[in-house]
């Protein structure tokens, strides 16, 4: 995993994709692929 400072922009992209999940577990996985 990459450690990186996060922007905004980022934060925001991050947040529409993980709306477009069905299930919290799914998010789950999504963030740890950070």
């Amino acid at each position: 995993d990459q450690i990186r400072n996060m922007s905004l922009a980022d934060a925001e992209e991050i947040a529409e994709e993980a709306l477009s999940y069905e299930t919290a577990e799914e998010v789950s996985e999504f963030l740890t692929e950070i």
